[in-house]
């Protein structure tokens, strides 16, 4: 019963915290599907394939919706940054309380961290994977002799599909938004999302969580035991009749006690998380830009 009474009381002061204004981000969430109707203005490619129920082709259908899944996710990504601060302001009080603090951060604010601390990382592949659908589709109509065709795509039957890391689709992407100005602007800004400072601010967070173990949030050293491989040494006798330890030129694995893993900071944390939605914003509106002036050499709709 403490417990739920205990619950009642910080969500209580959470939903005042919420309305109280200040929050962070403070900027206004990204207007909802506001290009549109930039985009059906325009005459897309067709290819005599599937139709929409106004009897048009389906690529500003494609280009639409993904740019609004885009959307839809930095809002989403923004909602949850302005539940954290409140939540760091909330708990803040509990600090000194371990047990307390432990349950309050799994009940309440350790998911929602982890959803933030992996969005730099999905929001920069998201941002590869809508321009570079987008834009593709703007050179099929605006150049001619431009193929159908992105690298790692099967040219034969015979072939498979490659898929391609992140750096190869940056490449890809960078190669294709080439021809105009406003390119430059945005693979700038596409790689200030997850960069190493990010990472290294982190502790690598997103990385060590998906294919090993990552730092717990809050509280909680982890890993005091670690395995690595390092060269071998023995004790020899040097002429000046001292032994030392002398590498063999062999790899062994070592084991050894260490001071672990620490937690991450969550106000040092959401910090650098908010900076990354901010860059990711950033990057946003660069993409908007470079869509607009591909929309502006497209024939109009018919």
């Amino acid at each position: 019963m403490d417990y739920i009474n205990l619950l009642r009381t910080v969500f209580d002061a959470y939903l005042t915290q919420m309305n109280s204004g200040g929050l962070e981000p403070s900027a206004s969430y990204l207007l909802l599907y506001d290009f549109e109707e930039a985009i059906d203005a325009r005459h897309w490619r067709f290819d005599g394939g599937p139709i929409d129920v106004n009897g048009r082709g389906i690529i500003n259908d494609m280009v639409k919706s993904e740019l609004r899944e885009l959307t839809n996710d930095l809002n989403q990504w923004h909602q949850s940054l302005q539940r954290w601060y409140s939540w760091n302001k909330v708990l803040a009080p509990y600090n000194n309380d371990e047990i307390k603090t432990w349950h309050l951060l799994r009940e309440f604010l350790v998911p929602l961290a982890f959803y933030c601390l992996f969005q730099p990382s999905a929001s920069r592949d998201r941002f590869t994977f809508v321009a570079t659908n987008a834009m593709h589709q703007v050179r099929l109509m605006i150049e001619r002799g431009y193929q159908d065709y992105l690298e790692g795509e099967p040219k034969t039957p015979k072939e498979k599909l490659k898929y391609l890391n992140r750096r190869k689709k940056e490449e890809r992407l960078a190669k294709l938004i080439s021809i105009w100005i406003e390119g430059t602007e945005f693979m700038t800004l596409l790689r200030t999302i997850d960069d190493d400072d990010y990472k290294k601010e982190t502790s690598d967070y997103r990385n060590l969580h998906s294919h090993i173990i990552g730092p717990r949030l809050g509280l909680g050293h982890i890993r005091f035991v670690v395995r690595s491989v390092e060269e071998s040494t023995k004790m020899i006798k040097h002429p000046d009749s001292i032994y030392r330890k002398t590498p063999t030129g062999k790899m062994v694995a070592s084991y050894g006690f260490g001071e672990g893993t620490p937690p991450l900071d969550l106000e040092k944390a959401r910090l650098a998380n908010l900076e990354q939605y901010q860059q990711a914003r950033r990057c946003y509106e660069s993409y908007r830009k470079l869509l607009e002036a591909g929309l502006e050499k497209m024939p109009l709709a018919r």
